[in-house]
Order: structure tokens, then sequence, then C-alpha cells
């Protein structure tokens, strides 16, 4: 048998196993690079866009604000579209606008849900007016994106966030929440009710029968001309403290709204006494409302009973943050009740002169601002009435003498808004 022939090497053995093993080591290496994420960018230290600083500053110190509707808690909605910067609070406030280099950065512009040629017009027209302070709020309805947010201020120096604040009274427009519990426990818009008085306040004997004194119509009539004696009798028949409450809650009172900058949360505590109740059912409590909230009321029984989330960044909309807070039967009721303000009630005057169809609550109320006597007046709802696109509501605090009123503010935006886009 022949021998096989010994191999001679130059590299000992030791060291070619060692090169081996190296070179084997290396593939891996390159292999887990080549297949690894990218590196996170880092964060500019920079300071920023004034957008960013104000916003940092509004939120410094505060928690994340968390709203619960329907018994459930939704969270704060994560901007989809990185590095836009934000539109500061001054490009909100009626005067500071103009004055603000940021507010015409065309990236923040681009990158925001403002509707700016409408913001601006209606921004005008507001600082215009010699009134203590007015807001105003339009949101569109299926995405819940801010379209106009206007504060304005004459009594301060400081940014104006009156339409982040829920500094004045909800008034008449509480009449929304004690309608929604009536719906719950069986009324609708043909029920009647027999009334009396109780244009200026709610006393017992308003919720007592009076044959000679009482006026019957339907709860849509009620609602339409604001019929405080008529509210107060049928929450004192028909609604509970828990009731209320519930209905309050549902619609996101004494909660907080998630949302870019803080908004201050409307405050409704319901009391146990049932003459307390029926003053409150009827608007005439400390129930204070945001402006912002009160579109998101208004957009809610538009939607047919669907919390919306406010946003100011544009993005995809997050289905699980969408929650249901009242049955669609009692939003269809109130829309029917909303309607009927414009046509036949207290906004006949104001929006029913508009071209553009829409349905409404109003709100009137005096109250102390500053050590002040002032008269508030709201206006909110949604138009178009029958494909609702913009959910809205404006506030006007004035002085004794009293200049306009919310509901002349509101036309004037959808009267604004019907010659910006007129294909509405």
């Amino acid at each position: 048998m022949r021998r096989r022939r010994k191999h001679s090497y130059l590299i000992p053995k030791p060291v070619r196993l060692l090169v081996i093993a190296a070179s084997g080591l290396a593939v891996g290496l390159a292999f887990m690079m080549a297949n690894a994420p990218p590196p996170k960018a880092r964060k500019s230290t920079t300071t920023g866009t004034l957008a960013q600083s104000n916003q940092k500053k509004a939120t410094q110190g505060r928690r994340t604000p968390v709203l619960s509707v329907g018994g459930q808690a939704l969270s704060k909605p994560k901007p989809k579209v990185p590095n836009i910067p934000l539109p500061p609070m001054e490009c909100f406030d009626a005067h500071l606008h103009e004055t603000t280099v940021a507010c015409i950065d065309p990236d923040m512009r681009s990158g925001s849900t403002i509707d700016w040629a409408f913001q601006e017009r209606i921004t005008r027209y507001l600082r215009s007016k010699p009134v203590l302070a007015a807001a105003y709020v339009a949101i569109d309805i299926e995405t819940g994106e801010i379209r106009a947010i206007i504060s304005h201020d004459a009594t301060s120096d400081r940014v104006s966030d009156e339409a982040f604040k829920a500094r004045a009274p909800a008034a008449s427009i509480f009449k929304i929440v004690t309608s929604a519990s009536l719906i719950q426990r069986g009324l609708h818009a043909n029920s009647q009710v027999c009334s009396h008085g109780g244009s200026s306040g709610v006393e017992k004997e308003h919720l007592r029968d009076s044959a000679k004194h009482d006026r019957c119509e339907t709860l849509r009539d009620a609602f339409a001309h604001s019929r405080n004696s008529a509210f107060a009798k049928l929450a004192d028949r028909f609604t509970t403290t828990q009731s209320l409450s519930h209905a309050a809650t549902s619609l996101g009172f004494n909660s907080e709204i998630p949302f870019t900058y803080p908004l201050s949360p409307s405050k409704a505590t319901i009391p146990t006494s049932k003459l307390a109740r029926a003053r409150l059912a009827a608007g005439f409590s400390a129930v204070s409302l945001n402006p912002v909230h009160a579109a998101l009321i208004a957009a809610t029984i538009a939607r047919g009973g669907t919390f919306p989330l406010p946003r100011l960044t544009q993005g995809t909309i997050d289905p699980t943050q969408i929650r249901r807070v009242l049955p669609r039967r009692s939003a269809k009721t109130l829309q029917q009740l909303m309607r009927a303000t414009v046509t036949s009630g207290t906004g006949r005057r104001t929006l029913g002169r508009s071209r553009t169809p829409s349905a409404a609550k109003s709100g009137t109320l005096s109250a102390f601002r500053n050590g002040k006597r002032a008269h508030n007046t709201w206006m909110m709802g949604y138009f178009p009435v029958d494909e609702p696109r913009i959910a809205f509501a404006a506030l006007v605090v004035n002085d004794e003498v009293w200049h306009i009123r919310a509901g002349d503010v509101a036309k004037k935006a959808m009267d604004l808004y019907a010659q910006i886009h007129p294909g509405l």
C-alpha cells in the first residue's frame, strides 16, 4: 500500500487555526452590523423654535392629561409627523399673532391643522370689537383637527389663553347635558312639558304645576327657546344626581382633555338638593366651560355620539382613541333640538340669517370676572346641518355695554368660512 505523502506548511498549525477563527468572527460581526436597525438620531441640544419653547413652558410641571369618556381613559395622542414646529401660544392671541415671527414660519403653517386664512379673518373681526374677552374654536368634525382657535383678552398684557381655559360659566349650554340625561330616561323631542316663569332664576314655585300660569310645549321647543323653568321641572321629575353626573362625565366634564397645550377642565358638581339640582339643570349654577371642550361636545353630537380628540398637528387617526359617549338615539335627538334653536329659537336672529344652515345651542349668564360683573354669552354648534363638517364654539364677554354677542361671532365665522371655501 502506498503511503500518504506528508504535506509541509510554511505556517505552523496553531497559527493557521487562530487565523481561521478570527476570519469567522469577522464575518459574523459584519453580518450582524448589516442587519442591525439604523441608530436613532440624536436630539438637538439647541434652544429650538419659539413654538417648542412655549410648549415646554406650558407643559412643564404638569402630568399628562387624561380624559375618561364612557368609563375609559384616553391618553394624550402622539403626533404622527415628527420635527414639525408647533404654533406658539402667541399665534392664537388676537393681538400678538401679527408681531410674532414664528407665526409665519412656513413649516409650522404647513404642518399644523389650522386653516390660517380662516383663522386670521376671524381674528381681525374679534380684535375690532370693544369687548372684555372672547374666544372662538372651530374643529373638523371627522378628524378632530383644529381649524381655528382664537383667544382675545382686552384686560391683560399677557398672552391670552381664553380659548384654553374654563373661566366662563356654561350657562344654558349645560341644557345639552340635562337633555342627554332626560333622553336616557325615556323622553324624546316631542315630549310635553308645562311650565311658567324662570327667566331670571329658578325657585320652588317653578317646580310646581300651575293651571293658571303654565304654558305647555315640547322638549324641542323648550330647548330651542332655552326655557329655564321647563328644564328645571323636567330635571326635578326625571333625573337624579347620579344620572346628571353620569351625563356630565360622559360628555367630558370634570376630566382633562388630551391636547397639545394644557386645557383646564370644565367643572360640574351635581348637587343632591332638588332645588339646587333643578337650577343647575337649567343653567343657573357654577358650572365652568372650556371653549375647546364646548366645540368638542358639538362635534360629538354631530358625529352621532362619538367623542373626538382635538389635534393641532396633522397625522393619522388612532381608532383606539375614539369612544362612544352617547347612544346614537340620544345624539340624533340632540341634533333635532339643536336644529330647532337655529330655525325657531334663540339662534334664529343670528345663525338663522346665515346662508349656511346650522344647528346650535346658546347660553347667557352674568358672573364676576376680575372682581367686576361681566356678561357671558355662548353659541356652540356645527355646520352645515345636513352634512356636518365644522363644529364650533364662540364665547363673548361684555361689560355693562353689550357690543356683540357670541351668536354674532358664530354667524360671522360661518359666513367667512363659506367665502374661503365656496364649495361648502
